[in-house]
Order: structure tokens, then C-alpha cells, then sequence
């Protein structure tokens, strides 16, 4: 059985592979072209002390979306503006889509498929803060191939610290296109 260790890293790239691909966006909503950057999200952030509440972007993805060898799901949650990046993300270690209900986020420890996990990020240039979850709930209302609507609220913990968060919100998720997948990889074929 999979390592909940590899399912949270799939998650994390993921995300970080969905938000930070769409850096030349701002939340706007467009870069000046014909891209969408996915779907709305309104989300709010207590216990940290900088980032926080934002209303921003939402897409979702599988690991097979991004041509991933370990399967992950995640929807990511997103505001980027010059100068900086903060990013909900939930997911889990399996590329099928959920269906409608109400699932737990733990800690990233369950070896259940339908163990969700999720993650604050924050960076403004300096060190990230970054807390995965410890419990919480993900309700979805609608789930198809193509948009994912509900809530979520989770409690977490600063990486490497003791510091405590909570995040809640609502969102409207589009799922990744292909063409947001090849931006995506134009980008990361810049950097190499």
C-alpha cells in the first residue's frame, strides 16, 4: 500500500504545478489572453500572521491530468497578485473524482483512498508558511468530470512548528484544462 507520505507529495505538486503555473495571471482573473484560470473560490484564514482570507481561483486535477506517476486528486484554491502567492489545496492519494457528500480531512496518515488532506500555503518572496491539516470536513455539492462546487473548514499546523491555523470557505472549481496543462509545462520547460 501506498505511503501517505508519497499521496500528501503527489497533492503538493499538484497544487503548487496548478497555482504557481498560472503566476503570469493575477487574480483578476487573466493574463491578458484567452486563458481562464478555473473557477471562484472565497476562502478565510485564522492564526496566521501574514497572508489570510482571499477570494480567489479554483481548478481541480488528477495526477493522470498532469501525466503524474502516483495518482492524486486536489482542488486548489488560489490568489496570486506581484507579490504574493497563497494557496488552499485538498486532496487526496487517488485519481477518481469524489461524488457528492461529506468527507473527513485528517493529517495525511489514513491509507484510505477517501482520506482527504489539505494544505495552506503562503509565500510573499521570503520563507513560506505552509500547515497541513489535522481535521476537518469537505463537503461537496456537485462533483462532474468538469466542476466541483462545495465547502470545506479544516484545522492545521505550521510545518516544523507548533503554530496553529484554520481555514474555511467556499468554491466553484473548474477542472484543469488542457491547454492551462500545456502553459504548465512551457513554464517548467522555461525553468529547466
Amino acid at each position: 500500500m501506498r505511503s501517505p507520505f508519497v499521496s500528501l507529495f503527489a497533492m503538493l505538486l499538484i497544487s503548487l504545478t496548478l497555482a504557481l503555473g498560472t503566476t503570469g495571471c493575477d487574480s483578476g482573473g487573466s493574463d491578458g489572453g484567452d486563458t481562464s484560470i478555473g473557477g471562484s473560490a472565497d476562502v478565510t484564514v485564522s492564526g496566521v500572521s501574514s497572508g489570510g482570507d482571499f477570494d480567489g481561483n479554483a481548478l481541480f486535477a488528477t495526477g493522470e491530468d498532469l501525466d503524474q506517476s502516483d495518482p492524486a486528486f486536489a482542488i486548489v484554491l488560489f490568489e496570486i497578485s506581484s507579490s504574493d502567492t497563497t494557496v488552499v489545496s485538498i486532496g487526496r492519494g487517488s485519481n477518481q473524482l469524489p461524488s457528492t457528500g461529506e468527507y473527513d480531512i485528517g493529517n495525511g496518515t489514513s491509507q484510505q483512498t477517501d482520506g482527504f488532506t489539505a494544505l495552506y500555503l503562503y509565500s510573499d518572496g521570503g520563507d513560506p508558511f505552509i500547515a497541513f491539516s489535522q481535521t476537518g470536513t469537505l463537503t461537496l455539492t456537485s462533483a462532474s468530470d468538469a466542476k466541483m462546487t462545495g465547502s470545506f473548514s479544516f484545522d492545521g499546523v505550521q510545518f516544523f512548528s507548533d503554530q496553529t491555523m484554520s481555514a474555511s470557505g467556499s468554491f466553484d472549481a473548474d477542472r484543469a484544462t488542457q491547454q492551462q496543462i500545456q502553459n504548465l509545462d512551457d513554464i517548467f520547460d522555461e525553468i529547466d
